[in-house]
């Protein structure tokens, strides 16, 4: 009997949109139903009424039923008896409501879940937009402190102050290459302050004074653990020390912190290393604003880089050609804070306008940062080797307005062209904006040709004939340099008169600007 009432049951749950499951009872052949409640098409429950009997089930019929499986007679007699009685069709009509109910249940059920889901994804959005409006507030307020500082302890304070801020429970450590860069030491700690006395009497020494010597460290082990991204340690806290202490004494320094895991990143900046970072995470703490946090030490890097090098230049004013080769290394970096700052203000403003004029601000700032970039690398600092410097600006162009798939081809006709700063600067100027011009307005999507960008440089006898034309759209006749609302044109022609020179265009064939100048007067530097 306890079988088939399972039975029963099982039935009376199967799904069903249509309407009510009715049917009589496996064991006994009463009345009963049930309706399935769905939410979202799912079938999650049932509800079950039942069960009731018609004049046609006699008290003969369940008293052969309750023989048959050795019940006792009575008591099941009167459970029967106590068993509501109706018609079948009052009882089908009972069940529609039931039905309808149930459909009631399932639709309240399905916006409920509904309206929790959007609660529970507005929240998140809520959360997630707090926090990387936190997070960009912090990589402003952190970029502009590093603007304002050159001392190296200061850089490494700015940095695991804020990395302790962004991780609250974190225990952060930070090490740096000593003055005569012989060295790695600890130079910052974050977070171990009410374990000092027990973590020293377990290392039995200030770790202050832990000295690992550069020299005793392969490039290898080097480049893993002071990568320029946050890297997880296999190993935990023992390699801080480059195996200076033993792996017992740190296994038992993250028992007593209760470290969880532990991830480093080191302070590089062209190839140079200027210290370390390391993040202890107790069991508590998970890892979050890893972009952040590699973004503030890539930063940071920059600033005790360009930190380090004005001791250089400090310490060797007698020398001109590292004074010159500094000033142009600290201009680029600085120029490269600034377009971080233009990319970051960026993020912040909507306007298809503005985030334009940001856009070609950067590549104006760029343009000039690779002018001194080239000064800082070449061997001659009166000259610029101009070939390299406008194939590699035309690439950064093609990269920043992200016209690779429109399949826009380069063609370089540069001569070996050098320029002194006072002319290069300019000319860069010109070559950016032009080319930023014919990427923007020259090549609609519509259009079905090939683009080509073509810039020509040559010197002639005493000028220069500088040459910047595009297969697209050509540019309206209405424009003209001299006498134009916008700015790109109104700086090119500022720049060409700077330099002394003149500006053609010809419009027969896309556009064809056509400028001749000559090298401006040079003053040598004493």
């Amino acid at each position: 009997g306890k079988k088939n009432c399972h039975i029963s049951d099982s039935m009376m749950g199967q799904n069903n949109f249509d309407g009510p499951v009715i049917r009589k009872c496996i064991s006994g052949g009463l009345w009963e139903a049930g309706a399935s409640i769905n939410i979202g098409g799912k079938h999650i429950a049932n509800w079950l009424i039942g069960q009731v009997r018609s004049e046609a089930q006699k008290e003969d019929q369940m008293r052969v039923y309750a023989q048959k499986l050795d019940l006792d007679m009575e008591e099941f007699i009167e459970a029967f008896r106590e068993v509501p009685v109706m018609s079948e069709d009052q009882f089908r009509k009972i069940t529609r409501v039931l039905f309808a109910f149930a459909n009631q249940l399932s639709s309240l059920a399905y916006q409920n879940v509904q309206q929790t889901r959007f609660i529970t994804e507005r929240q998140k959005a809520e959360r997630d937009l707090q926090q990387s409006l936190h997070e960009k507030e912090t990589m402003n307020r952190v970029i502009t402190q590093l603007v304002g500082t050159s001392k190296t302890s200061e850089i490494y304070h700015i940095v695991g102050e804020t990395i302790k801020e962004l991780l609250p429970s974190s225990y952060v450590i930070i090490s740096g290459i000593t003055p005569d860069k012989k060295n790695i030491r600890i130079v910052e700690c974050f977070g171990f302050e009410k374990y000092l006395s027990e973590l020293e009497n377990i290392l039995e020494i200030d770790p202050y004074k832990i000295n690992i010597p550069v020299n005793n460290i392969s490039q290898k082990e080097m480049d893993y653990y002071l990568s320029d991204h946050l890297k997880e340690s296999t190993k935990g806290m023992y390699n801080l020390a480059f195996r200076k202490i033993s792996l017992k004494v740190f296994r038992m320094i993250e028992r007593v912190l209760d470290i969880r895991k532990v991830y480093n990143m080191g302070f590089r900046c062209n190839g140079q290393h200027y210290g370390g970072l390391s993040i202890a995470l107790p069991q508590e703490q998970l890892m979050k604003h890893e972009r952040t946090i590699e973004t503030i030490v890539s930063q940071a890097s920059m600033a005790l880089q360009r930190s380090f090098a004005e001791k250089a230049i400090k310490e060797s004013l007698d020398e001109k050609e590292v004074l010159l080769r500094e000033i142009h290394h600290r201009v680029k970096n600085n120029m490269q804070i600034i377009n971080s700052l233009l990319s970051l203000q960026s993020q912040h403003v909507e306007g298809e306008e503005t985030l334009d004029v940001l856009k070609e601000s950067q590549g104006r700032v760029r343009s000039m940062a690779m002018i001194h970039e080239k000064l800082y690398q070449s061997p001659n600092f009166t000259k610029i080797d101009f070939k390299d410097y406008i194939e590699k600006l035309a690439s950064n162009l093609i990269y920043t307005y992200q016209v690779q798939a429109r399949d826009i081809k380069q063609v370089f006709d540069v001569k070996d062209v050098e320029m002194n700063i006072d002319t290069a600067i300019p000319c860069g100027l010109i070559i950016n904006e032009l080319v930023t011009n014919s990427l923007k307005y020259a090549f609609p999507q519509s259009s079905d040709t090939n683009g080509i960008i073509k810039i020509e440089l040559n010197q002639e006898e005493d000028h220069f004939k500088l040459v910047i034309s595009d297969n697209g759209v050509g540019l309206p006749s209405h424009i003209q340099p001299e006498n134009t609302e916008t700015l790109g044109l109104q700086l090119v022609n500022n720049l060409v008169n700077q330099l002394e020179g003149t500006i053609k265009i010809d419009r027969t064939h896309g556009t064809k600007f056509t400028i001749i100048f000559t090298e401006l007067n040079y003053k040598e530097r004493i």
